[in-house]
């Protein structure tokens, strides 16, 4: 693809805003000029309490949304659940148990991300981040940085997705959405792990969740969400 690489804005935010998983730089600020609260302080690595339960793990790629697909809100995002693709746990800001399957991959990509720009994001870091330097790169970088909440006019309408390459222990995401700024779309790319027993977002060594977004004239090849509505 030879688009012109653009500032990193995630399949969730439009226009001219910035957010931490763009680089390791900064952590969830925005170009506005909101005040925000300081960050949360560092909380000590939750122990789950039992691991998820087996699912049926399958290497079919998705060719269309789940049927039981239902929207939830995170913060002034919607994201996509599934009863059966997951997450099957909710443990306060952390959202886990998610199907061993590529639609499994997918909606962790989406609902970590989410949950990464919440207040609770160092929560959500330590426990849904693959373990590694990226992982550590990510905090290191986020230490100190203020928070300011996404507003409903700052999130653009996720559109659909792809699994671009898949292995039981990993799988590479892309996403796909309205980017109101040009009226066209932008693909985002994220990669999965399957650490104990559920999907982790893999960062890179210095802190990054992956290349940066391009921006794309066309929906073909995208799996397509439909109408998202709070469920």
């Amino acid at each position: 693809m030879n688009h012109e690489k653009r500032k990193r804005h995630r399949w969730l935010a439009a226009g001219s805003l910035t957010v931490l998983l763009i680089t390791a730089a900064v952590l969830l600020l925005t170009t506005s000029h909101q005040t925000g609260s300081q960050a949360t302080r560092p909380a000590q690595p939750r122990v789950q309490a039992q691991a998820c339960p087996v699912t049926t793990s399958t290497s079919t790629i998705p060719t269309a949304p789940p049927s039981d697909v239902v929207w939830k809100s995170v913060g002034a995002m919607l994201v996509p659940t599934s009863a059966t693709a997951g997450p099957g746990h909710y443990d306060g800001p952390v959202w886990e148990c998610y199907a061993h399957s590529p639609m499994g991959a997918v909606l962790a990509a989406y609902d970590i991300t989410a949950t990464l720009l919440s207040p609770q994001w160092h929560t959500v870091a330590e426990q849904e981040i693959a373990p590694g330097p990226g992982r550590q790169a990510f905090l290191s970088a986020s230490a100190g940085q203020s928070y300011q909440p996404l507003q409903p006019g700052e999130i653009a309408q996720p559109v659909g997705f792809q699994v671009a390459g898949y292995t039981t222990q990993q799988a590479t995401v892309e996403t796909l959405a309205a980017d109101t700024a040009t009226g066209g779309y932008q693909e985002d790319e994220w990669t999965l792990a399957w650490i104990d027993g559920d999907w982790k977002l893999v960062m890179t060594a210095s802190g990054q969740s992956g290349p940066d977004p391009q921006p794309v004239t066309s929906a073909n090849g995208f799996v397509l969400w439909g109408g998202a509505s709070d469920g």
